[in-house]
């Protein structure tokens, strides 16, 4: 009679004794040249940020060299407004030039409306005189108040509603385009106030005629 076997009892295997998995050595030398890209990335957007603002800070440190503008070449520009600047600002010019002119056509004539115009483009296509900075040279610019950036800082303070003692003084970094050197404009800098001839001081011409220039993109800071 043959003997009975003994039954066979399973056995767990301990956690010990799983295998880890291991990770191999392409899979390594992939995680560190991401991290690796990952890291060159990030410094060069730095750099280019640090970049960036630097070329703003020396553009708006130095005087804006009128004399050597040429027609067409875009120029970066730091102007000082505040937002009641919308409704004071004005020139008196009888020619357009390219698609944009002043709001009086004399200094007592207002430039007729165009038909079909909307009754309100954030004066698109109106000249009007501002300050440059960092020395206040002037610039007859069109396009200014119809950026996103100008126009959301008039949207935030109405220079209507708030008083001119009150409105923040802010600086809009432009890139523009300058049209035409332009004689014989006059410009006034409030509602009401006695009209002057507009001229800027270049080199050594203290009386030069002042550039028409379009507003292409902005950006703007508080001062």
């Amino acid at each position: 009679m043959p003997t009975p076997k003994k039954p066979v009892r399973s056995q767990r295997v301990s956690d010990s004794r799983i295998p880890v998995p291991v990770v191999g050595g392409r899979l390594w030398i992939a995680l560190i040249t991401l991290g690796a890209i990952g890291i060159l990335v990030t410094k060069y957007a730095s750099d280019l940020g640090e970049r960036v603002s630097a070329k703003f800070e020396t553009y708006l440190d130095k005087p804006a060299k009128q004399d050597l503008w040429q027609k067409g070449k875009p120029e970066e520009v730091g102007i000082t407004l505040i937002s009641g600047d919308f409704d004071k600002l004005a020139c008196a010019y009888d020619k357009p030039i390219e698609g944009v002119h002043c709001q009086f056509r004399t200094e007592s004539e207002l430039w007729p409306t165009e038909p079909n115009a909307p009754l309100d483009d954030n004066k698109r296509n109106i000249i009007q005189p501002f300050s440059l900075v960092p020395d206040n040279q002037l610039i007859l610019l069109a396009g200014l108040w119809a950026q996103p950036a100008v126009a959301f800082r008039i949207h935030q303070e109405p220079g209507t509603a708030v008083a001119q003692k009150k409105q923040a003084r802010f600086i809009a970094k432009c890139r523009i385009r300058p049209l035409e050197r332009v004689p014989n404009a006059s410009i006034r800098w409030n509602v009401g106030a006695a009209w002057g001839k507009a001229a800027v001081v270049i080199a050594d011409h203290p009386d030069a005629p002042p550039w028409v220039a379009v507003a292409d993109s902005c950006t703007v800071v508080e001062e």
